[in-house]
């Protein structure tokens, strides 16, 4: 392996190396061979376990070099102070309170610089959790139908409205149509959408183009990946806020320091106390994971990866001492 360049500022790390052809050649695919270089750069240069490692660029060479460029956050050093015995102020009957506050004090008395990169990962994950619960949300999902069928007919109009009162008519109609006491029958939305473009006195003709416009986005929603409309009701969800992508971050972000620095708390208090994990319990817990979904202990393992479960149950062990120690 060649280092063609690197840069290590901040707790995180960014180098260009090349893996070369015999390098290559010992692993099934470019995956694996990526990986390895990673581990084995981070072994060279003494920077211990890489959090977090993203593949910037990686382009395979014609003679079975791959031209690697990856960015990772190097593992902090952690300082512990006291993280068994706290004492909570909180009755143990307050089960969650208890327990959040028992890991609060372990977290204020734990030294740790968290690397910037590490904290833009956290909220990376924190994203793609909340842009799955907007995903199954139905009010979003009505929201997001809504408007969309009310911008194509507003483009029909002989003179438009202005694309905020579009906006105030979808959140008024979806609000509706999500309420509890309101009828929610194709017939009801078409009514709704009617009234909101072209009043009270719509006509039949009104009604048909709203009813082909209708039509138009349940085979746009058809046509559209999951992915594709995962964004697109994200986007939507920070517009509900009015929210830019970067607002939304700046907002979460103490938060995600807190959790990483709770997280490293807890790696570090699994290797104070010499916690581990053995194979029957990742499997144990894989098959939960498994279960709800029709999944294998194997399918969940091959999914998630051995070792990111064996960290969550290391974690979760941590977690567990703090807790059963603390005192209210």
């Amino acid at each position: 392996m060649k280092i063609y360049s690197e840069q290590l500022e901040n707790g995180s790390v960014e180098a260009l190396l090349l893996i070369e052809p015999q390098e290559a050649a010992r692993w099934d695919d470019a995956s694996a061979a990526v990986n390895a270089a990673i581990a084995a750069y981070a072994g060279q240069k003494g920077l211990g376990m890489l959090l977090f490692p993203r593949v910037l660029d990686c382009d395979e060479q014609d003679d079975g070099a791959i031209l690697l460029r990856f960015e990772a956050a190097v593992k902090p050093s952690v300082t512990l102070g006291q993280y068994k015995g706290l004492h909570t102020g909180v009755p143990r009957q307050d089960a969650e309170r208890f327990a959040q506050s028992a890991l609060d004090k372990a977290g204020e008395n734990t030294a740790v610089e968290i690397p910037a990169l590490l904290v833009e990962r956290r909220l990376d994950v924190m994203r793609l959790q909340r842009r799955s619960d907007v995903l199954q949300s139905v009010a979003f999902n009505t929201l997001a139908d809504v408007y969309a069928i009310l911008r194509s007919l507003n483009d029909t109009l002989e003179i438009p409205f202005a694309p905020e009162r579009v906006w105030a008519m979808a959140m008024d109609a979806a609000s509706r149509l999500s309420g509890g006491e309101e009828d929610k029958s194709v017939d009801a939305l078409l009514g709704l959408l009617c009234e909101r473009l072209y009043g009270e006195d719509y006509s039949d003709s009104d009604l048909r183009a709203v009813g082909h416009a209708v039509e138009e986005r349940v085979l746009a929603r058809n046509e559209t990946d999951a992915e594709t409309a995962a964004e697109e009701l994200f986007a939507l969800y920070l517009k509900t806020r009015s929210q830019t992508e970067e607002d939304w971050r700046a907002e979460y972000r103490a938060t995600a320091a807190e959790l990483v620095r709770t997280e490293l708390m807890l790696d570090a208090v699994a290797e104070e106390e010499k916690l581990s994990v053995d194979a029957s319990e990742l499997e144990r817990q894989a098959a939960a994971l498994g279960e709800p979904y029709g999944l294998s202990a194997e399918e969940v393992l091959e999914m998630t990866g051995e070792e990111n479960l064996r960290f969550q149950l290391l974690r979760a062990k941590a977690r567990s001492l703090i807790e059963e120690s603390a005192e209210p």
